[in-house]
């Protein structure tokens, strides 16, 4: 939030990091709630693949002058 309000990030930048937060917040209480050990995994693969996939749409929106 703060880059977007220091107007160093437009839009896009708010728009993609907040899906990827909510995604992030879905996969932690997934993760909270699991009930064996495989669904922790499951919650945790979720974790690590939208973080890496909200990393990846923040460096291409930089490097299309977003």
């Amino acid at each position: 939030l703060l880059p977007a309000l220091m107007a160093d990030l437009g839009w896009q930048y708010l728009l993609s990091m907040g899906v990827m937060d909510a995604v992030i917040v879905f996969f932690t209480f997934r993760l909270m709630k699991s009930r064996t050990p495989e669904e922790g995994r499951a919650a945790m693969r979720g974790l690590y693949i939208s973080a890496t996939l909200g990393l990846l749409v923040f460096i291409l929106i930089r490097f299309a002058g977003g």
